[in-house]
């Protein structure tokens, strides 16, 4: 019975419905609050596990691009130079606008 009680508490709250109410599909607002519980747990479960993922990939990607710079640089014995200058002018000259024609 004490459980219940904490259940109903817990699912009566006027900022935990305002919470849930979010993340609840709108076909669920007539249900009972422990579905909507659930259907709100779920989504936030989902979003978490899509963050999660984004989060890998990106930093799979960053250790790939690492890797990648140092087979270049100290296995192969390739030389990087970047010059902000010559990526400045390229960027300057895709803004000018093309000249009409006489």
């Amino acid at each position: 019975m004490r459980l219940k009680t904490v259940i109903q508490r817990v699912l009566s709250s006027g900022k935990l419905q305002s919470l849930f109410s979010s993340f609840t599909p709108t076909e669920a607002k007539n249900r009972s609050p422990l579905v909507q519980t659930v259907l709100a747990a779920g989504t936030v479960t989902v979003f978490g596990i899509a963050l999660a993922t984004a989060t890998t990939a990106l930093s799979l990607l960053l250790v790939a691009v690492g890797v990648m710079y140092y087979v270049l640089t100290q296995l192969l014995d390739v030389r990087l130079e970047l010059d902000p200058q010559v990526l400045l002018r390229q960027a300057m000259q895709a803004q000018r606008p093309v000249s009409a024609p006489n």
